[in-house]
């Protein structure tokens, strides 16, 4: 039982095994509850066979609360349609911090680690001059404070012309 405890507070200062880590010491507190059962009843002249029912009931809902952790994980993180509307939202409102972060996460979650870290990465990456220029703006504007040179609307149109064909030709990863 100790060992199983050690290796929970190893797993627990990982940060992500704390879940995992606590599944395992519920399940093992479970079975040493049971097996420990288990010999008082035999002694006694118990059969204890639901004891064994609530073991696998124990494991049951161990399984079942990691597996929800798993699906709480994934969908934490949105896809890249997600980050697109939050890029026109930001062009609406005429921000360009707010639409460059965007167009950065759009680009995260459709490519994954392959995704350029800045604007003109990303304008590199889509290999279209009307974009690139609108991207150069974009990023001109952000280091001027949101400048009067950056044309929100024209930006919006263009890169969500040129996202939307890019996701219907190639199929959107994320």
């Amino acid at each position: 039982m100790s060992e199983v405890f050690v290796q929970c507070v190893i797993m627990s200062r990982q940060k992500r095994w704390i879940p995992i880590a606590g599944v395992v010491l519920l399940l093992a507190l479970a079975a040493k509850s049971v097996l420990g059962q288990q010999a008082v009843n035999q002694a006694a002249g118990d059969e204890g066979w639901w004891q064994w029912v609530v073991l696998l009931f124990v494991i049951g809902m161990g399984l079942s609360i990691f597996h929800s952790i798993k699906l709480l994980r994934r969908s934490a993180s949105p896809d890249a349609g997600y980050w697109l509307k939050r890029f026109e939202q930001a062009c609406l409102k005429h921000e360009a911090s707010a639409a460059s972060q965007s167009l950065l996460f759009w680009a995260k979650a459709k490519w994954g680690v392959e995704a350029p870290t800045t604007l003109p990465g990303i304008a590199a990456r889509l290999e279209r001059e009307d974009v690139t220029l609108q991207l150069q703006q974009l990023q001109k504007a952000v280091r001027n404070g949101g400048g009067a040179e950056w044309n929100a609307y024209l930006c919006r149109q263009v890169i969500t012309e040129v996202l939307a064909q890019l996701s219907s030709e190639k199929g959107d990863s994320g």
